[in-house]
């Protein structure tokens, strides 16, 4: 009898799981933006330019989206299922040589590690890079520490740090991946300008 109750009890608590419970939630991925057009910028002196990998902290080298509120700045909170497709220092890496390449930096642009030989280093840091919800608007907030170094007999460094906020177009994660990619492109186009400013 004892046996009979609990398969009973088993068969139930399966059908609980597996019928008219709520929907599992499921995981979404999301990449920036193809970068359709860049700013052409004056031809650098460099023939081959190497970019590396961002560094960051822990939380940025995670694939999962942060978020914070404006009220709680410094409160940083990561969405359960909605990631990133590659981990933040590799997917900037990429769309920061994809703009490179569209802006005709250089001849070639690589990513930093490739059996070639390089004239110069792009590196950089991500100190911010997150989805802010403001008295229910959405934006995002992005902060860029980005340098330039020449690998030749005439080194020279440059270091910059860029902040970009960008509104979305709408509450959705789409819209939010948007302004991300936005953000940066904005980003990248004031590195190349100062770099040019700075007559390399």
């Amino acid at each position: 009898m004892i046996k009979k109750i609990l398969l009973v009890c088993s068969i139930l608590t399966l059908s609980a799981c597996f019928g008219g419970g709520a929907e599992i939630p499921k995981d979404n991925f999301y990449r920036l933006n193809d970068i359709s057009q860049a700013k052409k910028t004056e031809a650098s002196p460099f023939k081959v330019v190497a970019v590396t990998s961002m560094k960051s902290d822990a939380l940025h080298r995670e694939r999962a989206i942060l978020h914070t509120d404006k009220r709680e700045p410094l409160h940083i909170q990561r969405y359960n299922y909605h990631h990133w497709t590659q981990v933040p220092n590799e997917l900037i890496q990429e769309h920061l040589i994809d703009y490179l390449r569209k802006a005709e930096f250089a001849p070639q642009i690589v990513r930093y590690g490739e059996v070639v030989q390089v004239d110069a280093r792009v590196s950089g840091y991500i100190k911010r890079f997150e989805r802010v919800i403001d008295s229910g608007e959405v934006k995002v907030q992005v902060r860029l520490e980005l340098h330039l170094e020449s690998l030749g007999n005439n080194w020279q460094h440059y270091q910059f740090i860029y902040d970009a906020e960008q509104a979305t177009q709408g509450a959705s994660m789409h819209a939010t991946v948007n302004a991300f990619s936005l953000a940066l492109e904005n980003i990248y186009q004031q590195f190349l300008t100062d770099l040019t400013k700075a007559k390399l």
